[in-house]
């Protein structure tokens, strides 16, 4: 059976337990939108909206049921502000009795049919996966192919421009009406058209991350069905594509143009065919097989930007502005990350100054 045919019948079947249950009746359940108000509290109760929420919860829970219900209930707007890291991006973030909704809305509906819809190698928002899940695949089909192809291939290496801020709000209704009940629709409806224009969505939604991750799922089909590519992942707006040919490559990235122009998206010129001797970089770390053997790097980029993070810190401490202790939990940190690489050398230089400041603190 063709995969998008089994992909089709696999969300039916799923389709059909979670209606036997009513989408509406999980959703406007007290108990369901009780458990999306705690899941909710984490971490931000000391917003205001998320105060208001816990200190008149149960009276708040019932507003919500009753608006649900009749199909009344609105977005109630966003605060917008821009975050630096991993990259420069606006965010806006929704009132407290937003994120209950949502939670319920994607938590028990959307999240648990993401599997029987999405491709194996599409990483992100997922339940079970995720960036450590995307490395290790990459690192595996790296593998495979070396062992059947040597050094012989190329990377394409591609990356949607201004991805969230250029997703269409009709066709990703479409496509989310398409694959969920319709009596899920109208609060689908309602979350994707809650910003101005009809392009962009809001970057910091929890229903955005399905959004997102769907608009591209014909895409994910499209180059490992039609295109026939065996080597492929995809986490969020960034994917990779390794083949033995550097012309059906570069035929790969006439049709991903022609496929994304469809959904009103263009390539990032940064999007590149690299030999398979370079190697590759994928969330955060370059990816190389030397002499046989897979060779893993942090990003030169990513060294440099917690070099001058760790020096800034360290001054601070010698300053008495921070506590040794803030700087040790900022490495620790970033050492878990980054003993994902095969080179371990990286940490010599951290380890040598935070002992230099133990010393300096025990007065040696």
């Amino acid at each position: 059976m063709p995969k998008q045919c089994t992909t089709i019948k696999r969300v039916h079947n799923l389709s059909e337990r979670i209606n036997n249950l009513n989408s509406e009746e999980i959703i406007t359940d007290f108990n369901n939108l009780y458990r999306a108000f705690l899941k909710s509290k984490n971490n931000r109760s000391y917003k205001k909206s998320a105060i208001y929420f816990q200190l008149n919860a149960i009276s708040e829970i019932r507003k919500l049921q009753k608006e649900l219900k009749s199909h009344t209930y609105k977005v109630s707007g966003y605060t917008t502000f821009e975050v630096v890291y991993p990259k420069r991006r606006e965010v806006k973030a929704c009132k407290f009795r937003d994120k209950v909704v949502q939670h319920v809305l994607c938590d028990n509906i959307l999240v648990p049919m993401l599997p029987d819809i999405c491709i194996t190698d599409n990483y992100a928002g997922q339940r079970g996966k995720g960036t450590g899940l995307a490395r290790d695949r990459l690192r595996k089909k790296m593998e495979m192919f070396y062992f059947s192809n040597g050094m012989n291939g190329y990377f394409y290496s591609g990356d949607i421009s201004k991805y969230y801020y250029n997703i269409d709000h009709e066709k990703a209704i479409d496509i989310m009406e398409y694959y969920f009940l319709e009596d899920t629709h109208w609060l689908i409806e309602e979350f994707i058209n809650s910003t101005d224009g009809d392009v962009g969505i809001a970057l910091g939604n929890q229903i955005n991350t399905v959004v997102s991750n769907l608009y591209l799922d014909g895409l994910d089909k499209f180059i490992t069905g039609e295109l026939g590519i065996r080597y492929y992942g995809r986490y969020a707006d960034n994917f990779c594509l390794i083949h033995e040919s550097k012309e059906y490559l570069k035929y790969c990235e006439y049709c991903i143009k022609e496929y994304l122009d469809t959904l009103g998206l263009k390539l990032n010129p940064k999007s590149q065919i690299i030999p398979f001797k370079n190697g590759i970089s994928f969330m955060g770390f370059h990816f190389y097989i030397r002499n046989g053997k897979m060779d893993i790097r942090l990003d030169n980029g990513k060294k440099r930007e917690y070099r001058r993070k760790f020096n800034k810190l360290y001054k601070k401490v010698l300053t008495g502005e921070k506590d040794l202790s803030t700087l040790e939990e900022s490495y620790r940190s970033w050492k878990n990350h980054a003993m994902y690489c095969t080179d371990h050398s990286i940490f010599r230089y951290y380890e040598n100054k935070l002992k230099e400041l133990r010393r300096y603190r025990n007065g040696y």
